[in-house]
């Protein structure tokens, strides 16, 4: 295996890097968390999703999941009907129809993700929310915050895909310093995977293993493109991008939006 990590990755002395990656929000970090103003994170539809939900599961007191867990077709459509996350699988394949929580990844994200940062709680087959959610959901720029930092710190980045399991996640805060420093403009998604693979020298080894699609490095760099920006940068509405074909597989360029700068800060 390569070379652990670069000496300076973007300039960085080694003790603020090892700080972003090892403890990317302590106070010592170069990158820093700020709660973002309640205007920015209502726009944001994941975030809509998620309020959607958390309010729904709050107004019944608990919700009766389905005998793997999942919850109730009858929520998942009522929830896609409200328009507010738009799912080209779901709108062209599926035709409108989610017959299953799992068929929306957007909801199923949002569901793994409320589990694994204690916002919900499973007892006997019914799911209802914990105290922190419910104390949460009355200061939304807060509860937008905590589930960033479940999503970054928690969520496990490999479930949906097929990928080594540590790519992206690993990292991450030095991701978003990256967008710090560079998304005012347009870049494509290739230029931070490939900061990354030369911060991170000994990712590309997961890439040469075994069975790949393309080239290692292109693989690590598609990888990194799926996991950071499709599935959480865009999710969480920290970037714009443009898309290269109908099926949203491929970003052009990325660009970093205002709410990236308003819910994280980082010095240089």
């Amino acid at each position: 295996m390569g070379s652990f990590y670069q000496p300076s990755p973007g300039g960085l002395k080694p003790a603020a890097f090892e700080q972003l990656v090892h403890r990317p929000f302590s106070e010592h970090s170069p990158l820093q968390l700020r709660q973002p103003p309640a205007e920015l994170v209502g726009q944001v539809p994941f975030f809509q999703l998620c309020l959607a939900l958390l309010q729904e599961i709050s107004s019944q007191k608990e919700i009766k999941l389905t005998q793997t867990g999942r919850l109730p077709r009858q929520l998942c459509q009522q929830l896609f009907d409200l328009g507010l996350v738009d799912d080209f699988y779901v709108r062209e394949w599926l035709k409108g129809l989610v017959r299953k929580e799992s068929d929306w990844f957007h909801l199923h994200t949002l569901h793994l993700v409320l589990q694994a940062g204690h916002f919900v709680k499973k007892r006997r087959g019914r799911l209802s929310l914990t105290q922190k959610a419910e104390k949460l959901l009355a200061e939304p720029p807060a509860l937008f915050l905590e589930l960033v930092l479940s999503y970054l710190l928690q969520y496990d980045w490999a479930t949906p895909d097929l990928y080594p399991k540590i790519v992206g996640q690993w990292g991450a805060g030095y991701g978003i310093w990256l967008l710090l420093r560079h998304g005012g403009e347009q870049k494509p998604p290739a230029f931070y995977g490939e900061k990354y693979r030369e911060a991170f020298p000994f990712m590309l080894d997961y890439f040469k293993q075994g069975k790949t699609w393309e080239k290692p490095k292109e693989d690590l760099h598609r990888c990194f493109e799926w996991r950071f920006f499709h599935r959480f940068t865009e999710l969480f509405g920290f970037t714009e991008s443009e898309q290269e074909d109908k099926w949203r597989e491929k970003m052009a360029w990325v660009k970093r939006t205002g709410l990236l700068g308003a819910t994280f800060s980082g010095a240089p």
